[in-house]
């Protein structure tokens, strides 16, 4: 059995704990939680109807089927299946056909590296990055989009960089050309216009949506806001093997603070598109200039959204994913190999304990801390970190631990600090 305890004299601070089991025996011992549960439409749009009310989830209720007439949906947690080497923080997914073989490839975005690629095969996914970016490449990204660019037929990617935290001079905007021949996947850098470029543009996606006559790709690029760079609408020159975009002057060109979650449909059945936003955590629709609407606020604290026809009566409704204040709640993840605890302390004097078994010969431990209060400094060394009953400091943060190097309960926790023993 392993022991950690903290102790704490301090209001408000926040730690960070990661266990990792290593050796020959397999990972930590804990119970499997359920991986399978039932999910129908009437849950779904029960819970957006209570949750944003009737005027920000429409669903009407005398054409949702009863719940005997629904099909369970199950759903299998998959998420370990990239593997645990794929970490990233992202601002983007994205599903689509890269290599037209009928089977949905899977695109996982970097903040500041290079994307991941996962191709569908018959044996599972594959890892096939390295046919978008060759070599590593430290970069600002966000939204990334796969559509046919160049109008030859084929799927094209398309970048949408940042501006460095709103204050830097930011990156230009990347678009990948898609070379691939003989199920052989290759992309290539392609040269556009400075103005689709645009490094100084605080870049969140770049949006493709069908050209009016349904025959062409046009990109409606969203940007956080910065003076002098709205959003914009580009385009398609629909030139072969070319990547050509003209801007347009719409009523989509606007300066807002956008997220670059957002979809541009016709909502309003009147055949024409308008355009539902995440701006400032809020969800807007900026209706086309010809039906007369003025803008629709329609839900605080709003994280995303996404639309489809819930109750099947030919219009789109609108399901909202919002965010929640901190909880200062403690909270438990793992995977296959870690134990991840998140340990809020909101009282003086607290000595609570977290106690764990595993088969391991040794456990990698990462007590880094974070804590977001300006008050309140994170421990700097190992100092505050005591093994065993002889209470020894580790040399740093994160280290790793045998049985023999931390045995015995100490027999006292005078001094504020992290205790762990066997």
């Amino acid at each position: 059995m392993v022991s950690i305890q903290r102790k704490t004299l301090l209001l408000g601070a926040l730690a960070l704990v990661a266990v990792v089991a290593v050796g020959l025996v397999a990972g930590l011992k804990f119970t499997q939680l359920v991986r399978e549960t039932g999910v129908n439409w009437l849950d779904i749009a029960g819970t957006a109807y209570d949750k944003f009310g009737p005027s920000y989830c429409p669903v009407v209720e005398d054409t949702v089927p009863l719940p005997g007439q629904l099909k369970t949906i199950l759903m299998s947690d998959s998420s370990n299946w990239p593997g645990d080497s794929v970490v990233t923080k992202t601002f983007a997914l994205s599903v689509s056909d890269v290599n037209a073989d009928g089977k949905d490839d899977i695109l996982i975005g970097a903040h500041e590296y290079n994307p991941y690629l996962f191709i569908n095969s018959p044996t599972g996914f594959t890892d096939e990055s390295r046919a978008l970016f060759a070599r590593g490449r430290v970069l600002d990204r966000h939204g990334y989009a796969f559509a046919d660019l160049d109008n030859d037929g084929d799927l094209d990617l398309a970048i949408a960089s940042g501006g460095q935290d709103g204050v830097g001079a930011g990156a230009p905007n990347l678009f990948l050309r898609n070379l691939s021949e003989d199920g052989a996947l290759r992309f290539a850098e392609e040269n556009v216009s400075a103005e689709m470029a645009e490094p100084a543009s605080r870049s969140r996606s770049l949006m493709p949506i069908a050209s009016p006559d349904g025959k062409a790709i046009d990109l409606y690029r969203t940007a956080l806001l910065r003076n002098g760079f709205p959003n914009k609408l580009f385009r398609n020159a629909r030139r072969q093997d070319v990547f050509e975009f003209e801007p347009e002057q719409s009523f989509l060109t606007m300066s807002t603070n956008d997220h670059g979650r957002g979809v541009i449909a016709d909502f309003d059945a009147d055949g024409n598109n308008d355009y539902l936003a995440v701006e400032n955590w809020m969800v807007k629709i900026y209706w086309h200039p010809d039906s007369g609407r003025s803008v629709s606020r329609l839900s605080f604290k709003a994280y995303s959204a996404t639309v489809g026809d819930f109750n099947n009566d030919g219009l789109l409704d609108i399901f909202v994913g919002t965010f929640s204040k901190p909880s200062k709640s403690d909270n438990f993840a793992y995977n296959s190999s870690e134990l991840i605890y998140v340990v809020n302390k909101n009282r003086a004097n607290d000595g609570s304990a977290i106690k764990f078994r595993t088969q391991s010969r040794k456990v990698e431990f990462n007590l880094n801390q974070s804590i977001p209060e300006n008050r309140v400094r994170p421990s700097v060394g190992a100092k505050d970190i005591f093994l065993g009953s002889e209470k020894v400091n580790p040399k740093n943060r994160i280290f790793t631990l045998k049985r023999q190097q931390a045995l015995g309960e100490p027999a006292s926790f005078k001094n504020p600090g992290i205790y762990i023993w066997y």
